[in-house]
């Protein structure tokens, strides 16, 4: 569903970036006709002029660079992408020279790296989304490869097999150079939110906020990335203004990898989000043992907001076996930043006083739990838990993944973290 403000509004921002480079971002927002559009040009090193905007499903994008103009229209509706590049004076269809993707793979670095891109993402998560997708996945075509390709058409069907579960694992990769398959052993990220990262479909690093970014795995992309290093047409240089040497280099794909760059292509606007809070997490530490099923929070630079319950708890303890049926309560999650609380929501004898319930024998358990932390990678995150008299410790989650070796970190932890036994008078 489309988020829209209650008004139109128009912002011109002027961008500095990490990168030294200069872009004026015109943003205009139209709730009338239900359509969201910004425009912008680079006017430093890039020189590139760009046009998006979303009405309802269908998002377009227009970027013009030197003679070439590119034209992508998403629609998501059916999941149909159509993508083309072509001379701007004749209209026949071309490809892109190295400086051309080397220009936009600095573009998408740049935007992802202002914190002035945050007014886009939360004007219209999945305009952004889009636009950033297309940057990054035309920065990664192969020399010579003629843009005009439609996926989702009768002929070219669009599909990805998403390898979020082999992050930091090997994975292999597979593709074509020279009429000569290739099978190479890969480590694939080798970890989420740095980069470079291979089989990562898109721009998912960057300097906070942007290290939030969808995470996107796919087998597609993960042959591509492995192409690309096999057979690369060398570096493409361009002066960056900052940089120790005072250029960027960007490394250029090779022509052998067109195959690879077209079977990648839906992957990076549909694939799944690796990163994501939704799914199924082990307490290693803090309450070990402990699963919760988690409903939301996509890994966006933007509040979302997530729930969940206890699942399992396989604590010899008298409270954790008493949390086995509490549920989260105001989870949230800010790009890597996670918050949430942890609620017996049954009724019970209860003490203001100590925030608890009383259980049998004197034991009074503490029914609310507050965790603040950071996700590291896409299937580990760790911070602090307080109870309600304010004692902290730490805790570690690891996403419930098959065939994942899980290893418990055994902490001495006081059962006073959980509850206490009342003194009898």
């Amino acid at each position: 569903m489309m988020r829209l403000v209650p008004a139109i509004l128009f912002l011109i921002i002027s961008v500095q970036s990490t990168q030294g480079l200069d872009i004026d971002l015109d943003i205009q927002v139209n709730k009338g006709d239900k359509e969201v559009s910004f425009t912008g040009k680079d006017t430093s090193v890039t020189g590139i002029t760009f046009h998006t905007k979303r009405n309802e499903d269908v998002s377009s994008i227009s970027l013009l660079f030197g003679n070439k103009t590119v034209h992508c229209s998403i629609d998501d509706s059916v999941k149909r992408i159509e993508l083309t590049a072509e001379v701007t004076s004749s209209h026949l269809v071309t490809s892109l020279s190295s400086n051309d993707r080397a220009r936009l793979f600095l573009l998408s670095e740049t935007i992802i790296a202002t914190t002035q891109f945050a007014t886009l993402k939360k004007t219209d998560r999945r305009l952004s989304d889009v636009f950033l997708g297309v940057l990054h996945l035309l920065s990664k075509a192969p020399t010579d490869y003629v843009m005009n390709i439609t996926i989702g058409s009768t002929d070219v069907q669009g599909t990805y097999t998403s390898i979020c579960n082999e992050i930091g694992s090997t994975g292999t990769a597979q593709f074509t150079v020279n009429d000569t398959v290739y099978q190479e052993g890969v480590t694939v990220g080798p970890v989420c939110y740095t980069p470079p990262a291979l089989g990562r479909c898109g721009a998912g690093g960057g300097p906070d906020p942007w290290a939030g970014m969808m995470q996107r795995f796919t087998q597609e992309c993960l042959n591509h990335d492995q192409c690309c290093v096999v057979n690369s047409d060398g570096e493409e240089r361009l002066p960056i203004t900052g940089n120790s040497d005072g250029y960027m280099a960007v490394n250029i794909c090779g022509k052998d990898c067109a195959d690879e760059f077209a079977a990648a292509i839906f992957g990076f606007l549909y694939a799944h989000d690796c990163a994501t809070t939704d799914g199924n997490w082990e307490f290693i530490s803090g309450f070990p043992g402990m699963r919760l099923d988690i409903t939301g929070g996509v890994s966006s630079g933007d509040p979302e907001y997530f729930d969940g319950d206890v699942t399992e708890s396989i604590q010899n303890d008298p409270c954790t076996d008493f949390l086995a049926n509490a549920i989260i309560r105001n989870g949230m999650r800010t790009g890597q930043d996670v918050y949430y609380e942890l609620l017996q929501p049954e009724s019970c004898d209860y003490d203001e006083v100590y925030s608890c319930c009383n259980q049998p024998d004197g034991v009074c358990c503490y029914t609310k739990f507050s965790f603040t932390g950071k996700f590291s990678d896409c299937n580990v995150a760790a911070g602090e838990v307080t109870n309600p008299m304010n004692a902290i410790w730490p805790w570690d989650w690891r996403r419930d993944v098959a065939n994942k070796e899980k290893k418990y970190i055994q902490k001495e932890i006081s059962s006073s973290f959980f509850g206490f036994r009342k003194t009898q008078n």
